[in-house]
């Protein structure tokens, strides 16, 4: 007897996953295509997407190097055509980096959204440990981040841990 209800059970559920299988593709088929771009009608998404890695056009410029107590800030320039940006990395309370690239004469002022963030970030003090022809290390508790000049790379390490690498690729457009 249990054999029996087991198997109309077992053919029931089969024609049920058919029937559903059948019915959520045509949906799925369904969606018109012309309502969404594809990256060869997105100049954003032809210009990032033929970027090879490795051949990131960006350095810093460490001499531009100016340390406050809670963040610095550095020019990055692009080597192909010589525009500038301004990159500051601050110190933010509760073990954490962050970092913010902008232009360095806009020709429209950045849209800064405010209300993302429940509250202002709370910023700590940082110090730059380390500063050659290769790199610039700084320190902000047992966490560190060491900012490559050429090419422009960020490693980021909590306890001389390796958590994240920002641009490591090169292919980072701005």
């Amino acid at each position: 007897m249990f054999k029996v209800v087991s198997s109309y059970i077992g053919r029931k559920m089969r024609l049920l996953g058919l029937i559903l299988f059948v019915l959520l593709s045509t949906i799925v088929i369904c969606v018109d295509k012309n309502n969404f771009k594809r990256c060869d009608q997105s100049s954003f998404c032809r210009r990032c997407r033929k970027v090879q890695p490795g051949s990131s056009p960006y350095s810093l410029v460490s001499s531009t190097l100016k340390t406050f107590k809670s963040y610095i800030t550095l020019d990055l320039k692009n080597n192909e055509n010589g525009h500038e940006f301004i990159l500051k990395l601050e110190a933010v309370k509760g073990d954490k980096f962050h970092v913010e690239i902008d232009e360095k004469q806009p020709l429209h002022p950045r849209y800064r959204v405010e209300d993302a963030l429940k509250g202002l970030l709370e910023y700590d003090s940082l110090t730059v440990s380390d500063k050659n022809e290769e790199r610039i290390v700084v320190n902000y508790g047992s966490n560190k981040a060491e900012l490559y000049i050429n090419p422009f790379k960020i490693d980021f390490f909590n306890s001389e841990k390796l958590v994240v690498s920002m641009n490591s690729k090169g292919k980072k457009l701005f």
